[in-house]
């Protein structure tokens, strides 16, 4: 691990109008969290990021599409109004943007020695109405099981989180009505986390996976960090959100609000993984950057910034929970 003196990102006179709650504010999330049991002995790789979010799209197909052919979902004359193409295939309409974020990521801890394992889900705007069914593919995935060799499991309790941090248990009951508190607005979310304090810890806790020019970055560009995650909320936000784009003018203003002032420390440094993919029948990379980024007076917009890229993580493979990023 190296230790590296990094300007910091963010302009300290960054104005309140373009904080991602002036931003993207009114994005709607809602966030729960699973508690999986399966046999500690199950031979499930490290990171269990890829298997669930396999298992999720291949449950809420079989769930809701009512084709027995399963055409393709851009050839589909429900694909509009479908959970699965909502969920797995939409795309997004802003120019630039080679990949579409997903409406949902996943969130996987590791699991302990009894074989638990916590299992986060964040789900955006739109597709926060198919909780429902989410849950419900979680339930039925423990009956076939996960990974390659489809380990069974069991849910052992619920809950859906709040914005300060509570878990507010749910009952175990995949059909049937549910009642939730959320789903609450971003900026809900980031107004209940952390206040600036002079000095604050970063942890960037799985691969984040960011492609420049063509390659994927072994270094750290924070500038293109931020404007990675800007780009992020703006799809997630026009396509599931049902927003406007933020345009050229506001755009060009935010990424100049992202210029380099100031200093931080970043300790990063390489993670290889990989995960075999079934479609193409070969081990896909999923390697990236992970480590602690140390500020010093952060200002508030700079800590709302953090708060957003904890909340919806950043770069390729997020759905997966890739770039995860936690406010110490």
């Amino acid at each position: 691990m190296h230790l590296k003196q990094q300007q910091n990102p963010l302009n300290p006179l960054l104005p309140e109008s373009l904080s991602p709650e002036a931003l993207f504010g009114d994005l709607p999330l809602v966030r729960w969290q699973f508690h999986i049991r399966m046999d500690p002995d199950a031979s499930l790789p490290g990171f269990t990021g890829s298997a669930w979010r396999g298992l999720i799209g291949w449950q809420v197909q079989r769930l809701v599409c009512p084709f027995k052919s399963r055409p393709m979902c851009r050839d589909c004359t429900i694909s509009k109004h479908c959970p699965y193409a909502l969920l797995i295939e939409e795309s997004t309409p802003l120019p630039g943007l080679s990949e579409s974020p997903r409406g949902y990521v996943t969130d996987p801890g590791e699991p302990d020695a009894q074989g638990e394992q916590v299992l986060g889900l964040t789900l955006f705007g739109t597709c926060t109405r198919f909780l429902p069914v989410l849950i419900m593919a979680i339930f039925e995935g423990g009956r076939t099981g996960i990974g390659m060799e489809r380990h069974p499991y069991t849910v052992a309790r619920m809950e859906e989180m709040l914005p300060d941090g509570r878990g507010v248990p749910v009952p175990l009951q995949p059909e049937g009505d549910l009642s939730t508190a959320g789903p609450f607005s971003l900026g809900e979310w980031i107004a209940a986390g952390p206040e600036p304090r002079p000095e604050m810890e970063i942890g960037l806790l799985t691969p984040v996976r960011l492609r420049k020019r063509g390659k994927y970055m072994g270094e750290m560009d924070w500038e293109f960090y931020f404007a990675s995650l800007v780009r992020r909320l703006e799809a997630l936000w026009v396509i599931f959100g049902q927003g406007e784009p933020l345009g050229k003018e506001r755009w060009l203003a935010v990424r100049e609000g992202f210029r380099f002032n100031g200093k931080i420390e970043a300790e990063l440094r390489w993670q290889d993984l990989a995960r075999y993919s079934s479609r193409q029948r070969k081990k896909v990379p999923m390697g990236g950057l992970v480590g602690r980024v140390r500020l010093k007076d952060p200002s508030a917009v700079e800590v709302a910034w953090w708060r957003a890229a904890e909340l919806v993580h950043v770069g390729k493979g997020a759905a997966m929970g890739l770039g995860k990023v936690k406010i110490f």
